[in-house]
C-alpha cells in the first residue's frame, strides 16, 4: 500500500469510523521537503478525492488535515470541469455535501444512480428490511396516501394513543419520535429543566404541520404564491426545529430568557433558513420528477424570485 494515498486514505477513514484513534500522521509521507503536500499528488484524482473525504473525520488540532481539506478542496475544485462525466459527478457531490455529512442510506442510493448499477445483488440488498427506502415511506410525499384520511392530529395531540388512524410504516415513525423525546423529557426533569422539551415539541408540531401543508400543495398540484410559499418554507427548512433543539443540551449556558428568544423567531434564524431553503430548492433540470411536479418555487416560476 506504499505510496498510494487512495489506499491510505480509506483506511484512514474506515478506522476512524469505526472508533479507532487512527493516526494522521501517516499522511506525511504524502508531503515533500518544504512541508507541502507534493503536487504529484494532484494527477491521482481518485486519490484525492479519497483523501479529501477522509479529511472530514478529523478533529481539533490535527493540523496536517486540515492542511489536506484546503489542498485537496482547491485543487478538486479546479479540475471538476475537465473530468469525466460520471468522476465529475462524483467530485461535485463530494464538494457540495461529503460522505461524512450525509445520510448513509442516501448517498449509498445517489452512487447507485450515478454509476446506473442494476446488478441483482445491489437490487436484492436495496429491497431487505431495514434497508429499502422508498417513496411510500414519507409521510409527505407518498402519492399512496390519501389526505383527506389523514391529519396531523396525531402530532398535535402528542400521544401514542392516537395513531389507530395512521398506516401500519407511519405507525412505526410516530412512536420512535415520541420516545426520542421522551427520553430527553426524563433527562430533563432530572435538571428541572422540563420547559425545554416542551419548547423542542411545539417545534417539531411546527415542523410537522408544515409538512402537512407542502404534502397538500403537492397531492393537489398547486404553485403557490413566494408568500404562501415562504411563510411554510421557512419552517419546512427545519432551522427553526434544530435550533431548538440544540438548546436542549447545552446546560445552564443556555437561560430561560435564551429559550424565549429562540422562539420569536429571531432574524439571524429566519436569515439562516432563507438561505438553507432557497439554495435547497435550486436543481438542474436532470432532476427527475416521481409522480408529479416537485416542489421547487424557483422552477415553478420561471427562475424569479
Amino acid at each position: 500500500m506504499e505510496g498510494d494515498i487512495y489506499n491510505f486514505s480509506l483506511q484512514f477513514q474506515l478506522l476512524r469510523q469505526a472508533g479507532f484513534n487512527s493516526s494522521c500522521g501517516m499522511f506525511n509521507e504524502f508531503k515533500d521537503e518544504k512541508g507541502n503536500f507534493k503536487k504529484a499528488l494532484v494527477s491521482d484524482v481518485r486519490g484525492m478525492l479519497g483523501l479529501y473525504e477522509a479529511v472530514h473525520l478529523r478533529v481539533n488540532g490535527e493540523d496536517i488535515l486540515d492542511e489536506a481539506l484546503a489542498f485537496t478542496t482547491t485543487h478538486l475544485r479546479s479540475m471538476v470541469g475537465h473530468l469525466e462525466y460520471h468522476l465529475a459527478e462524483q467530485v461535485a457531490h463530494a464538494l457540495k455535501q461529503p460522505i461524512r455529512k450525509g445520510s448513509e442510506r442516501l448517498e449509498a442510493r445517489w452512487f447507485m444512480s450515478i454509476y446506473q448499477i442494476r446488478g441483482r445483488l445491489l437490487l436484492d440488498t436495496w429491497g431487505l428490511p431495514g434497508f429499502k427506502v422508498s417513496v411510500e415511506s414519507d409521510m409527505t410525499q407518498s402519492s399512496h396516501i390519501r389526505l383527506d384520511t389523514y391529519r396531523d392530529e396525531s402530532d398535535t395531540r402528542w400521544d401514542v394513543n392516537s395513531i389507530d388512524h395512521l398506516l401500519e410504516y407511519m405507525k412505526h415513525c410516530y412512536v420512535a419520535l415520541l420516545d426520542v423525546y421522551k427520553e430527553i423529557e426524563e433527562e430533563m426533569e432530572k435538571e428541572g429543566n422540563q420547559y425545554r422539551v416542551q419548547n423542542a415539541i411545539e417545534a417539531m408540531k411546527n415542523l410537522v404541520r408544515a409538512y402537512f401543508h407542502e404534502a397538500k400543495w403537492f397531492h393537489e398540484g398547486s404553485i403557490p404564491t413566494m408568500e404562501e410559499y415562504m411563510r411554510i418554507a421557512l419552517v419546512t427548512s427545519g432551522y427553526h426545529m434544530l435550533t431548538t433543539m440544540s438548546f436542549i443540551g447545552m446546560g445552564e449556558i443556555v437561560t430561560k430568557e435564551a429559550f424565549d428568544w429562540v422562539i420569536s423567531d429571531p432574524k439571524i434564524i429566519t436569515a439562516s433558513a432563507v438561505i438553507c431553503r432557497l439554495m435547497d430548492d435550486i436543481s438542474s433540470y436532470k432532476v427527475p420528477s416521481y409522480n408529479g411536479k416537485a416542489l421547487i418555487y424557483i422552477g415553478g416560476h420561471g427562475g424569479e424570485l
